[in-house]
């Protein structure tokens, strides 16, 4: 028969494979645009990660030039640098990610980023230039005369701090006037004012010995004169705070009021006659605005009430200079904070203008209060210098703020460059999702509506053929050999039909042979049935016997592996023991090198007391010494007090000697007052120094004692080290020894460990060959079973096929097919088999 072929479009076939190539296009174009999307994806997560990397070197730059600004170490502005490499490299790797999506954006940042990295490279030349700290730079060059400076300013403080005008009696040099309905007596004192430069405290003093005055006192009309040219002194702005400074045993409160008109200074006088010394009031003037040192002469009015007020001296002095070691510190500590604020890019503008400021007013003053010529033209070199110095780091740091302002600048460039690629990447990614979801819908909506069509065809299609065969197959469940399938239809349904009819056809004369086939195949199966019960029992026997031996087999394993398993733990015994002994001789040598360190440091020990008991003499002598120089000291100390009783007996006789003078001897009483006044404090410190000198000569004598009981100690010392190093020489000895024996000991231990390992070897030898006879003899045990199990399916199995030729024989009988061919028409049967 002509086979048949089925048309593919037609076909089951060809519709399925139109549906497959339709879900196979669809996956395709959903897989290619998934791709395209993870691409893009991956090429966005990179970039962002790039940008994420630049952010943290930012974050790390800000961490290290606050680092710098507190340490101020160049590696800080190193490490920024090498950051700006990783960055410009982060750069490089997101444009190759982004391939050229954002190249604009990321050439403007590997620009700002090459400028931020020249930027610093230029701090840091400019840094260690200029220097941050007095050890280095310009820095170091601004400060290197402060200690010169600091020499010459107080050199100029103590230079005529305090200048005493002359000293006037009042007398009887007086003008009567009235205030308040009291009546008081002006005195007017004049003097000269010395060239010494300015001062910034004027000083009214009244003062007398032995003088009796108690009544208010005024003072006003300070003037200074130069010619005809005048200044007076402004009382009216002295505050509490001014008058604070003003002092004296014999003076009441200070008050500012008017007195005659005129803004004065008020107190009350309390002199006492019966104290017999100094008593004085000095009232404080500030001069702060008054050029004193260009006056020559100063005035003022002195006002007392009617008394005993003629013994009373009047006179000025002037003090108090500029604080220039003041102003020193005070440039210096600014300039240290204008560094500060320079490192951290502030505006220093107003800083830079108030040093420079503070610097014209010490030239201003050193004219004012510096009346040597050659120190003056010294110090100004001095702040000239510094002043240069400090002119030439300010113009540095102009351009160092320039650089940090535009570092500043782009930082902030570089983050708003990296917000910008991070939004546009961003704004990608949720394009790309929506195109690809776009196009995920419109390729399912399209797949699926094509997939259904299909579906439905190929459904119709195999439902009706369906019915048809189901019709055929019913008749050739009923024995109806002669039914035949439909075979018009052009798809795989007619292959099928074709290739059924043709089955039953061969069916016909194949189950014609088969009725003969089978009754030689039940007498076959008699014959095996009879010979597999022979040869199972002849293999149950074997079994029997194999297993026997199986046992034995294993039994012998058993034991042997014992064995070898009491030879291994001997083994790990003796390699304890081997690891004990070799610790032992290790110990041994350990010891031996440690006593004979030992031995070396008692020797050291041993000389290092010796040159301490050496040292100790001499501090014993040195002591002794010393305690002599303290007695001749105390004995030049009684000298001084002595002298110092016979000075005040001089000054007293001389004290009585001016007063039988009268006025002409009130001058050198004065003197002998205060002569006598030095005596007694003489008298005092030698006191003073006898009573340091007994406390220094007991304290000698106490250490001499201490030196001479340790120096007894460290001789006993000395005898107990020289025993301790004879015990060592002992303990060397028997040391030495034990290495010897344990030597001995490591020896014999390594010959016990290879006879061990020689009898292990034998026994994991003879382990092995029982272990492989066990198992020869369960695997021959385990195939006699497989065999005797064999032979009782072969039985089994021939009484089944006896079984089944007598049924096929009754199932054969089912099928009439000669019958049924010949009695039956091809007419009939095509309507049958429709």
């Amino acid at each position: 028969m002509k086979k048949k072929r089925s048309h593919f479009l037609q076909s089951i076939r060809g519709k399925i494979f139109l549906m497959g190539g339709t879900a196979i296009t669809a996956l395709l174009i959903l897989g290619a645009t998934g791709a395209a999307s993870l691409n893009r994806n991956n090429s966005n997560n990179d970039v962002l990660t790039q940008m994420n990397h630049i952010h943290l070197c930012q974050y790390e730059n800000k961490s290290l030039e606050t680092s710098y600004l507190y340490f101020l170490e160049d590696s800080y502005l190193a490490a920024i640098v090498d950051n700006f490499d990783r960055m410009k490299a982060y750069i490089h790797q997101a444009d190759e990610a982004s391939k050229g999506r954002f190249r604009e954006e990321i050439q403007t940042m590997a620009q700002e980023t090459d400028k931020c990295r020249e930027n610093y490279n230029s701090l840091r030349e400019l840094g260690n230039a200029r220097g941050y700290t007095a050890e280095a730079g310009g820095y170091q060059q601004f400060a290197k005369d402060d200690e010169q400076l600091t020499q010459s300013f107080q050199a100029v403080a103590d230079d005529h701090s305090w200048v005493d005008g002359k000293w006037m009696e009042i007398g009887s040099n007086v003008v009567r006037v009235q205030e308040n309905g009291k009546t008081f007596y002006k005195y007017t004192y004049e003097g000269e004012l010395p060239s010494l430069g300015k001062r910034d405290q004027f000083l009214v003093r009244i003062g007398a010995t032995a003088a009796d005055y108690h009544g208010e006192l005024a003072v006003n009309r300070i003037v200074l004169h130069k010619g005809k040219q005048q200044k007076q002194i402004d009382i009216s702005r002295i505050t509490e705070d001014d008058l604070a400074g003003s002092y004296g045993a014999a003076a009441g409160e200070f008050v500012r009021q008017d007195f005659r008109k005129e803004a004065s200074i008020v107190t009350t006088g309390t002199f006492q006659s019966a104290n017999n010394s100094w008593e004085e009031i000095s009232i404080k003037f500030p001069l702060k605005g008054y050029e004193i040192q260009d006056y020559d002469k100063v005035t003022f009015d002195v006002y007392l009430e009617s008394g005993t007020f003629a013994d009373l001296t009047v006179a000025y002095a002037i003090s108090e200079k500029y604080d220039f070691n003041k102003t020193l510190k005070n440039i210096n500590e600014s300039f240290a904070e204008y560094s500060r604020n320079v490192m951290e890019g502030k505006e220093v503008s107003a800083q830079a203008d108030e040093i420079q400021k503070v610097f014209e007013t010490i030239r201003r003053n050193l004219d004012r209060y510096v009346s040597d010529q050659q120190q003056k033209q010294e110090l100004v070199s001095l702040i000239g210098s510094k002043e240069q110095a400090f002119a030439e780091m300010a113009q540095q740091d102009q351009t160092v703020l320039k650089l940090k302002q535009d570092n500043i600048r782009l930082a902030e460039a570089l983050t708003k460059q990296i917000e910008d690629v991070r939004q546009s990447v961003e704004a990608e990614a949720a394009a790309a999702q929506q195109g690809m979801i776009m196009v995920i819908v419109v390729v399912l909506a399209v797949s699926f509506a094509l997939l259904a069509l299909i579906t439905m065809a190929v459904a119709r299609s195999i439902s009706h053929n369906i019915h048809i065969f189901q019709n055929t197959l019913s008749g050739i469940s009923h024995g109806n050999l002669a039914a035949r399938a439909d075979i018009r239809s052009k798809d795989e349904f007619a292959v099928f039909g074709q290739l059924v009819n043709s089955f039953l056809d061969r069916m016909a004369d194949v189950l014609k042979k088969v009725q003969k086939v089978s009754e030689d195949v039940r007498m076959s199966g008699e014959t095996l049935d009879d010979m597999a019960i022979r040869s199972g029992n002849a293999a149950l026997g074997i079994s029997n016997a194999v297993s026997e031996i199986s046992t034995g087999a294993v039994t012998q394993a058993d034991e042997t592996e014992t064995a070898a398993g009491k030879i291994e733990e001997m083994g790990r015994s003796f390699q304890t023991i081997t690891d004990h002994v070799e610790r032992l001789g290790n110990a041994a040598d350990q010891m031996h090198q440690a006593s004979m360190e030992s031995a070396r440091f008692m020797l050291e020990l041993r000389e290092a007391n010796e040159q301490t008991v050496n040292a100790f003499s001499q501090v014993s002598g040195h002591t002794h010494t010393t305690n002599d120089a303290a007695q001749k000291i105390k004995e030049a100390a009684e000298l001084i007090t002595s002298i110092a009783s016979q000075t005040n007996l001089l000054s007293l006789n001389a004290s009585i000697e001016a007063a039988r003078a009268g006025d002409a001897g009130k001058g050198f009483a004065v003197v002998a007052m205060e002569i006598q006044k030095l005596a007694e404090q003489s008298s005092g410190s030698a006191d003073i120094i006898s009573r340091i000198i007994s406390d220094l000569t007991a304290q000698a004598d106490i250490t001499v004692k201490i030196v001479d009981e340790v120096s007894g100690v460290m001789q006993l010392q000395q005898q107990k080290l020289r025993l301790t190093q004879e015990r060592f020489a002992v303990l060397e000895e028997g040391i030495g020894q034990s290495a010897l024996e344990t030597k001995k000991i490591r020896e014999q231990t390594g010959s016990c460990a290879a006879a061990r390992k020689e009898v292990e070897e034998v026994i994991t030898s003879l382990a092995s060959i029982s272990e492989e006879n066990a198992a020869a003899a369960e695997e021959t045990t385990a195939s006699m079973t497989e065999l005797a199990a064999m032979m009782e399916r072969m039985s089994l199995s021939s009484g089944n096929l006896k079984e089944i030729a007598k049924q096929l024989e009754y199932d054969l009988k089912f099928f009439q097919f000669e019958e049924a061919l010949h009695g039956i028409s091809k007419k009939e049967n095509r309507k049958r088999s429709v």
